[in-house]
C-alpha cells in the first residue's frame, strides 16, 4: 500500500523574503530583525516541533471545526484575545492538515513561479515563489517533509506579523519520533491488505483498502458562532477523516456551506478534500442549533413513514447555507445499530453547471435509541459529468436550467454502483459494517 508523504507548508507574503546564507548547496532561512534573547520556546511533542517567539506573546492550542482537512491549530499572538474562536488578531497561525500537495502543486496554485532548494534548520525544503493564481499576489511558499502531517505556517497582516514572522519561523526545528502504538482508549486501526477497520470511542466500521489508505478520528469540541448565528454551531462530536489515493476537488467548493466559516472568509474558492464521518448528539444538536433539531425530526418523520425519497428536499446535516438543488440514487439504508439515508446530492447557492467533482454521496441516519446522528459525505466522480462546462450563453442556460437539471438528475438515476467513483456499493458496505456503542457517546 502506497503511503502519502506528508509536506510541511509556510506561506510567506514577498515582502517577509528572507535573507539565505551563501553557504555552497546549503542555503538557510535567516532571520533579518531583531534577536531572541529572552524569547520562550515551545514545544509540541504531537507534531515533534520546537519553535521560539517573544516572552511577552502567548500561544493558544486549538483543535479546529473550520477547516474540513484540519486537524489542530497553534496561534502566536501579541495580544490577549478577548474571543479566542476569532483568528484575526492571531499573528502568526500553525494549521496541520491533509490537504494533499502533490507534485504539480506549484503550478496548479501559482503563475510565473520559481522554486529553489533551501535548508529550515537539518531540514531541507523546496522554497517556491510565484503569483498566486487566485489572489493574484506575490507569495513565497516554503515545502518540506516533516511528519504525518501538512503543516501551514501563515502571517496575519498585523504589524507583529510582518515583523516577526521570519524570526519565529526560522527558529522552529523539527524531531524525529518513532512510531508508537496508541493507547488502548484511543483510535485503533486493524486489517488486511485488502480491509480495514477503525474504532474510536466506541464506534467502529470497516473499509476497503481501495477507498482510503487510511482513516484518524479524534472528538472535535463544541462550536458556537461568536456572531451569535447559531445555525453554524456544533456540539462536541466526533469526527472521521481519510486518507484517498485519488484526488477529487472540494465538493462544496464555492458552495459556502455554513458549517465551514473558513470557506466564507478566506478561502472562496475551498480546499482538496478529504471525506469526512461525523457522529452528533442529536439532544445537544436540537439545543443549540433550531435547524438541527428541524432536519433531525424531518428524517425521523423519513425513516418512520417509510417515505417515497423522490420529492423534495432530503435533511442534510452540518447545514449548508446553500441551497439543495440535486437529488438521486435514494434509498433506505440500515446499520448494525441504526438506519438512515443514503443519496446523491449537491448544493449551489445559484444557477451553475452540473460537473465532477460537485456532486457528492452522503449517508444521514439516526442510532436506533434516536440519541446520535450520523452523517457520512465521500465527493464523487460520475461518469455522465464532465469535469468542467463553459457556458457561452448564459441568458439561454438559466432559460433551460429546470430542463437541464431534470436531465441531469435523471441521467444520475439510472446510473449502476459502478458508475461512480467511489462505487456507491462500496460506500454502502462502509455504512452497514457501522457499530457505535451509544452509552458511551450520549451527551
Amino acid at each position: 500500500m502506497k503511503t502519502i508523504k506528508p509536506v510541511m507548508l509556510l506561506c510567506v507574503s514577498v515582502s517577509l523574503l528572507a535573507a539565505c546564507s551563501a553557504s555552497p548547496g546549503r542555503q538557510s532561512l535567516q532571520p533579518d530583525v531583531g534577536d531572541q534573547n529572552g524569547w520562550q520556546t515551545y514545544t509540541n511533542a504531537k507534531y515533534h516541533f520546537t519553535i521560539q517567539y517573544p516572552s511577552d506573546w502567548q500561544v493558544l492550542e486549538l483543535p479546529t471545526t473550520e477547516y474540513l482537512t484540519a486537524t489542530d491549530q497553534v496561534w502566536f499572538v501579541s495580544e490577549t484575545l478577548p474571543q479566542p474562536q476569532t483568528d484575526s488578531r492571531a499573528d502568526i497561525v500553525l494549521i496541520f492538515t491533509r490537504e494533499d500537495h502533490s507534485p504539480d502543486w506549484e503550478s496548479k496554485y501559482f503563475d510565473d513561479y520559481l522554486s529553489e532548494p533551501l535548508w529550515l534548520g537539518d531540514v531541507k525544503v523546496k522554497r517556491i515563489s510565484g503569483v498566486n493564481k487566485e489572489s493574484r499576489l506575490p507569495e513565497i511558499v516554503i515545502l518540506a517533509e516533516i511528519g504525518d502531517y501538512y503543516l501551514q505556517a501563515l502571517p496575519n497582516h498585523g504589524a507583529a506579523s510582518l515583523e516577526y514572522f521570519d524570526q519565529v519561523i526560522s527558529s522552529m526545528r523539527f524531531v524525529q519520533a518513532e512510531a508508537t502504538p496508541p493507547p488502548p482508549s484511543a483510535t485503533s486501526i486493524r486489517g488486511s491488505l485488502d480491509e480495514k477497520t477503525i474504532v474510536f470511542e466506541g464506534i467502529g466500521f470497516t473499509y476497503p483498502s481501495s477507498l482510503a489508505e487510511g482513516a484518524t478520528a479524534k472528538t472535535i469540541p463544541a462550536y458556537i458562532d461568536p456572531s451569535g448565528f447559531m445555525y453554524d454551531d456544533l456540539p462536541e462530536h466526533v469526527r472521521f477523516d481519510f486518507s484517498i489515493p485519488y484526488t477529487t476537488q472540494d465538493p462544496f467548493a464555492g458552495l459556502q456551506p455554513s458549517w465551514i466559516p473558513w470557506l466564507r472568509h478566506q478561502n472562496p474558492a475551498g480546499p482538496e478534500i478529504q471525506p469526512l464521518i461525523f457522529i452528533f448528539p442529536t439532544a445537544a444538536y436540537a439545543e443549540i442549533n433550531p435547524l438541527a433539531g428541524e432536519r433531525i425530526e424531518a428524517l425521523k418523520i423519513l425513516l418512520d413513514d417509510n417515505a417515497v425519497l423522490t420529492g423534495g428536499e432530503l435533511p442534510v446535516l452540518p447545514t449548508f447555507n446553500s441551497a439543495q438543488d440535486l437529488r438521486g440514487q435514494a434509498k433506505p439504508l440500515a446499520f448494525q445499530v441504526g438506519r438512515g439515508l443514503r443519496f446523491i446530492t449537491r448544493y449551489s447557492q445559484g444557477v451553475a453547471p452540473v460537473v465532477n467533482p460537485g456532486v457528492f454521496y452522503t449517508f444521514q441516519g439516526l442510532t436506533e435509541d434516536g440519541s446520535l446522528y450520523v452523517a457520512v459525505f465521500f465527493p464523487l466522480y460520475v461518469s455522465v459529468l464532465p469535469n468542467q462546462i463553459q457556458v457561452e450563453d448564459w441568458d439561454a442556460f438559466n432559460q433551460s436550467y429546470l430542463e437541464y437539471m431534470t436531465d441531469i438528475a435523471t441521467r444520475i438515476e439510472m446510473l449502476e454502483p459502478g458508475n461512480f467513483e467511489p462505487d456507491l456499493e462500496c460506500l454502502d458496505a462502509l455504512v452497514r459494517s457501522m457499530t457505535i456503542d451509544t452509552s458511551s457517546l450520549t451527551r
